[in-house]
């Protein structure tokens, strides 16, 4: 077995949420047959975490959470341009040159449950949705550069449980979770003149706009237990640079 396999004494299958002894909630990334090995993780579809530093919490009072659990989140760039480099200029704009980029993003996450927690989950991933970022401009006279981006994170989770439990925790429990970033126009480099323009040049960036703006929502819903939603705009910007001196 490797350092991130776990022993099944049950049959199990992805996506199986259990309760360590320790409280801390477990998600099982490969099905297995009982006997046969799998991974988890502590949030759906995160990175196995290693055996040997949470195998006590599983195998003494672990318990599986008949829950169910939808997940849906970007990893990597999620960019209209983005460049790996940012010390450079890699976008030469001519005198009336345009560039314009659009960027549509959705994480959304329903999750229903009859017996138990039902969990939902969405974002936009760790870096967010961004239109141009970390890209070095140098544009002509008259230029015109444009980045629209328009993004939604939204989760909802609704439980029933068992309508005898009569305890706080006791019943289901509904956890909702968005988390949204979204930039027009994000870092130009980190070197001052990595963005340069001519007379009259245009730099607009905007992230959502008054007909159809950016959004990010949770809603949870339970019937026995207990309702948690929780919905975080981290970065809303059109144009944001955090870099000092750039």
């Amino acid at each position: 077995a490797g350092a991130n396999d776990f022993q099944s004494t049950v049959a199990v299958t992805a996506g199986d949420m259990f309760m360590g002894n320790d409280g801390t909630e477990y998600f099982v990334l490969t099905s297995a047959i009982a006997g046969a090995d799998f991974t988890v993780s502590t949030s759906p579809g995160g990175s196995p975490v290693a055996f040997a530093g949470v195998n006590a919490n599983l195998t003494a009072g672990a318990s599986e959470l008949e829950a169910s659990t939808a997940a849906s989140m970007f990893s990597g760039d999620l960019a209209g341009i983005t460049d790996a480099t940012s010390t450079d200029v890699d976008l030469t704009i001519g005198t009336a040159g345009v560039v314009d980029v659009d960027l549509n993003a959705l994480a959304q996450a329903t999750s229903t449950n009859v017996d138990g927690d039902a969990n939902a989950i969405s974002n936009t991933g760790s870096s967010g949705a961004l239109g141009i970022t970390g890209t070095g401009i140098s544009a002509g006279t008259t230029a015109t550069i444009t980045a629209d981006v328009d993004a939604d994170a939204l989760s909802v989770a609704t439980a029933v449980g068992s309508p005898t439990a009569t305890a706080v925790g006791g019943g289901a429990d509904a956890n909702a979770d968005s988390s949204l970033t979204a930039v027009g126009i994000n870092d130009f480099g980190n070197t001052t003149g990595n963005i340069t323009v001519g007379t009259d040049a245009t730099i607009r960036g905007a992230a959502g706009s008054s007909t159809d703006r950016v959004t990010v929502d949770a809603s949870a819903t339970t019937q026995t237990g207990e309702a948690i939603a929780n919905a975080d705009a981290a970065n809303v910007a059109g144009i944001l640079d955090s870099q000092s001196g750039s």
